[in-house]
């Protein structure tokens, strides 16, 4: 459905905030498991570059389960190995272009890498999808959006910072919640496009 604009930020977070509610369990299992994977990836060399971005289109699998309530469980974080050579190549030249902006200055790397932020999300909505492809869907959908989503980062930044404060317990709750809110922030934007991107994004 077609909207004309946006949610605020803290509505989104409200949202994701609410959104966990009965899933909390399945989400800390899923963060424990991807905390070990991740931890077991470290140790061999070259492995981390092969696997980050399908582990992350994993990631936004899982969150973007719980943000529309269809069923999300532990194991997608591996649906996305479905998207391995797409994901390889998001990951491989989103890190090159962001690097090379950094160098220009950072600021060009910032502005790059939040066109790029919803690379893995577009992968996840369609496993078939190009690596470019996703690439360029995430510019489309993040132009106009970029600087609501460097303070949609900026808030989630803050809730880190909270989340350490007692002996970083509280990044068990923070990161979830931004996790799914990130989740919600995407499909905020695919609903805030004409009828025919998300059919355009499935179908490419």
């Amino acid at each position: 459905k077609f909207k004309q604009k946006m949610k605020e930020n803290s509505e989104i977070y409200r949202d994701a905030w609410n959104g966990l509610s009965g899933y909390w369990g399945i989400y800390l299992g899923f963060f424990f498991v991807y905390l070990i994977i991740a931890v077991i990836i470290g140790l061999i060399p070259i492995l981390p570059i092969l696997t980050t971005g399908a582990l992350a289109v994993g990631a936004a699998i899982f969150n973007l389960n719980i943000s529309r309530k269809t069923n999300p469980k532990v194991g997608n974080l591996f649906d996305g190995f479905n998207s391995f050579v797409s994901s390889l190549v998001a990951f491989f030249i989103t890190g090159i272009v962001v690097l090379i902006g950094i160098c220009l200055l950072v600021v060009p790397g910032i502005y790059w890498g939040l066109g790029y932020a919803m690379t893995f999300y577009c992968i996840a909505d369609n496993s078939k999808i190009g690596g470019l492809d996703a690439m360029s869907k995430s510019n489309h959908l993040m132009d106009g959006n970029r600087w609501k989503y460097f303070r949609f980062q900026l808030r989630a930044m803050l809730l880190i910072i909270l989340g350490t404060i007692p002996f970083g317990l509280g990044l068990f709750v923070v990161i979830p919640w931004i996790y799914v809110a990130s989740a919600k922030f995407y499909v905020d934007l695919l609903e805030n496009q004409p009828n025919n991107f998300e059919a355009q994004l499935i179908h490419c």
